[in-house]
């Protein structure tokens, strides 16, 4: 939110912020309904297809997150044969399934939170992730049994290039005005700031 406020300010734009279910956000961004999406929508060819999309403005890396003292904090080696959890039909289900194949046990969840559930009563060795969002569960009661381990998994083919905003492909002008801001935003300090308010660890 704080970032979609910057880019208002910067482009001199009065923005009024709604929330909507995420099945409705393209459809109501192509029916004119809001001119912009900023809610961590990944890009993909599928979505550049069917609509613009802004310059990347935060990539966050796959990432394994296991309980305090297991030994899995080194490379992803170290889980072979070992229980993962991964959520079903996402990208990091595609990394996990080209990473590891037959070498460990992937057990597939509905959301991510229920592989983090099954983490928590120990019914998993590991999940693999969104890290932003594996770090935040870590800071919840919930999840301080747990914590991130390994080194960043960063795969352009299976895990994206990044999050973007996403717009009506002939708002052409909106489009580069979004650009713009994001750069400077990138380029001043700002997002750098706005990062470490919330983690700590770059998200670019």
């Amino acid at each position: 939110m704080e970032l979609a406020q910057e880019v208002c300010q910067r482009i001199k734009a009065e923005c009024e912020f709604v929330a909507v279910k995420w099945d409705e956000l393209v459809p109501g961004l192509l029916d004119k309904k809001f001119d912009v999406i900023m809610s961590s929508m990944q890009i993909t060819s599928e979505r550049r297809r069917r609509m613009g999309m802004s310059r990347s403005y935060y990539l966050s890396p796959g990432a394994f997150i296991a309980r305090k003292g297991a030994p899995f904090d080194g490379p992803p080696s170290l889980l072979q044969n070992k229980r993962i959890g991964i959520q079903v039909d996402s990208m990091h289900a595609d990394w996990a399934d080209m990473s590891f194949r037959r070498s460990a046990q992937l057990r597939r969840y509905r959301t991510v939170a229920d592989a983090l559930d099954a983490l928590s009563k120990d019914e998993v060795d590991a999940v693999f992730g969104d890290k932003a969002q594996l770090w935040l569960w870590s800071q919840t009661p919930e999840g301080i049994c747990c914590a991130i381990v390994g080194d960043d998994v960063k795969h352009r083919q299976t895990l994206g290039v990044g999050v973007a905003a996403g717009l009506r492909k002939e708002d052409a002008k909106l489009r580069e005005a979004l650009n713009n801001a994001l750069g400077e935003i990138m380029s001043d300090g700002t997002y750098k700031e706005l990062n470490r308010t919330y983690f700590p660890f770059p998200l670019k």
